[in-house]
């Protein structure tokens, strides 16, 4: 089965080359976060439409090593600047680890600006053994169980039918309570995490009061990022369930969508703006959507509540003894499990400043005139001077930091927000959302290893023979001196 959604979002995409699409994956993941043998999987890709114009109808390819399943997804006509989630969802898998691989456009039915390095990339799950049942209704607190036995003319034999865990003597009501007092904490660490974000890259960047910016500027790097988070997340919830579950999910994307609007009106009424009162208008209107969310969470309290008394009646279940079976069961731990992927769907406050410093730092122009020494800004750059040692590549010199080439103001404030934001979350530069560009010296010539996401996806570049700069980068002592640096600068040149 195969879901998906479109969310736009401004993006700098209009400063590529004229006339051509640029199709980059921005998110591979596998939901649930820990997967038992028997649970439902989703794999999914979010794609991103980065160049100047539509995509028109391709379609993208997801697949499994182990199963070798290939599924390939019909993708829409993605405009410039938007996105589109596209999510596999899956059988039970067996116990065991999986790599799940994702390609772009395989039949190259897309003309595209850069075809190499961020059409493809991969990620590692495992499924871990299903919970052995032993007892007549047995469950864990930690898992959902499927089995139970029971006894008939004295002859014990086992059945499979949805079994779930709640508190002993708890109500159908306050499991509802629970659920939905989790989901609006889920949505409270949603709204506190971007705010926080907020706060920390605008006191590592210390704008002037009277320093200005394009609005235009500014929703593509503060508005498009929320945006984006709070779609994925919500796409993570789900509405194909319909009734009171669908009606929550349907207003929290209203509310969303009624915020950027209004941010909208704002930049369009004002033209230029000054960049802080910007940003503490930004900042100001977050309690006030926040707590419309909950507000609207908490209207479907008593129908929600209402249907699962309904299915408990159906399912003939109770939960006196703490264990529910039949559609309720499956209910819950639906709706537990759309939780828990809202959940790890939300940006930490670091994840948040690293989005909006790359947004803000993202000017794919050139910073001057190639005759003057102009490059193209946007990215992150390295270089390395390689030589062969007993045969095999080695690194003679290295600089000791990536440059963060961009023409945004304050550029070693941006640089060091990037830097700090990484670190928080245990990544290295090259992991940044950036293109990385990695200039390679041998023997007097110059060539250049271009990738996004995927160190081992890249794209050389060179006006020499390009075997020996691709040969060198596959060298993993290259490449493990080249990522091993943490450090990053930043330059308007």
């Amino acid at each position: 089965m195969e879901t998906g959604e479109m969310y736009t979002g401004e993006s700098s995409a209009a400063s590529h080359g004229p006339g051509m699409a640029e199709l980059t994956i921005s998110q591979i993941y596998v939901q649930p976060q820990t997967i038992n043998a028997g649970d439902p999987v989703v794999l999914g890709a979010v794609v991103r439409n980065q160049g100047t114009v539509a995509t028109g109808p391709f379609f993208a390819r997801f697949s499994l090593d182990v199963t070798r399943e290939i599924f390939d997804m019909e993708m829409p006509n993605i405009e410039p600047g938007a996105s589109y989630w596209r999510d596999w969802e899956h059988a039970p898998l067996e116990a065991g680890d999986y790599t799940f691989y994702v390609s772009l456009d395989p039949e190259h039915q897309v003309p595209e600006i850069n075809r190499y390095g961020n059409n493809s990339t991969h990620t590692k799950f495992t499924v871990n053994p299903a919970a052995t049942v032993t007892q007549d209704v047995a469950v864990t607190d930690t898992a959902d169980a499927k089995v139970k036995e029971i006894s008939f003319d004295d002859e014990p034999i086992t059945i499979e039918v949805p079994v779930t865990h709640v508190g002993k003597g708890r109500t159908g009501t306050q499991e509802i309570d629970q659920l939905l007092d989790n989901l609006k904490g889920r949505v409270r660490d949603h709204w506190t995490n971007y705010s926080q974000g907020l706060i920390q890259f605008t006191n590592r960047m210390q704008f002037s009061s009277e320093q200005e910016a394009a609005p235009q500027y500014l929703d593509a790097t503060f508005k498009a990022v929320g945006k984006q988070a709070l779609e994925i997340g919500l796409g993570k919830l789900g509405e194909e369930l319909g009734g009171p579950w669908g009606k929550i999910i349907g207003t929290l994307k209203a509310v969303g969508e009624a915020w950027v609007a209004e941010q909208e009106r704002v930049e369009a009424a004002e033209g230029e703006v000054k960049i802080v009162s910007y940003i503490e208008g930004l900042g100001n209107g977050i309690g006030p959507r926040r707590d419309e969310m909950i507000g609207s969470i908490e209207a479907e309290h008593i129908p929600l509540a209402d249907y699962f008394k309904i299915l408990l009646d159906r399912s003939m279940s109770s939960t006196e003894e703490g264990n529910i079976t039949g559609d309720a069961a499956e209910f819950l731990t639906d709706l537990r499990q759309r939780v828990d992927r809202f959940k790890q769907a939300i940006p930490s406050a670091a994840q948040f400043q690293e989005d909006f410093t790359e947004k803000f730092a993202d000017t794919p122009v050139m910073t001057d005139l190639i005759s003057h020494g102009g490059r193209m800004a946007g990215n992150l750059r390295i270089r390395a001077q390689i030589t062969v040692r007993d045969n095999q590549w080695d690194v003679d010199e290295i600089e000791d930091e990536w440059t963060l080439v961009t023409v945004a103001p304050k550029p070693e404030r941006l640089a060091a927000g990037l830097q700090s934001a990484l670190a928080n979350q245990g990544k290295k530069p090259w992991q940044s959302d950036l293109e990385k560009i990695v200039q390679l010296t041998i023997n007097m010539n110059d060539g250049y290893i271009v990738f996004t996401h995927d160190p081992l996806q890249f794209e050389p570049r060179s006006n020499y023979s390009l075997e020996p700069f691709e040969s060198a980068w596959k060298s993993s002592r290259v490449r493990e001196r080249v990522l091993g640096v943490s450090k990053i600068v930043g330059s308007n040149d």
